[in-house]
């Protein structure tokens, strides 16, 4: 997980950590070796909007090492949108293959909010920046 130092409050799982940063950014990171599921991604918005109390906030997601995601997961990501908190998001992809990658999936289907793709963790955060009050 990068920049540890900024975490004020978090979840953790097995699976994951959703954490408030000091600058209200929610970071998410997926644990290493994580095959995400439907079940896994019901899990992860129950933590999103419990950190959150409610509140919209701008997101940052990072994953470890070896992560996947299924089709049906995949799928249902597009159906929880709605049932999210999200501000404004972006996705930190590890190289620029994961980066062609999401820009793939993210031309099938756009988000409704702000979304971003984004090689080094402090680009996104800065690009998130802007969406904050």
């Amino acid at each position: 997980m990068t920049q540890e130092e900024y975490i004020a409050n978090k979840i953790e799982t097995d699976k994951f950590i959703v954490a408030m940063r000091t600058d209200n950014i929610v970071h998410v990171f997926y644990k290493d070796n994580l095959n995400i599921d439907k079940p896994t991604l019901k899990e992860l918005v129950f933590a999103f909007n419990e950190i959150c109390n409610g509140l919209e906030h701008c997101f940052i997601f990072e994953a470890g090492k070896n992560v996947k995601m299924n089709n049906e997961a995949r799928n249902y990501t597009f159906e929880l949108e709605i049932l999210t908190p999200f501000k404004a998001t972006c996705v930190i992809a590890q190289n620029k293959f994961y980066k062609l990658l999401a820009e793939f999936f993210y031309y099938i289907k756009k988000p409704i909010k702000p979304y971003n793709f984004f090689t080094k963790f402090e680009e996104g955060i800065e690009w998130l920046k802007k969406f904050q009050n």
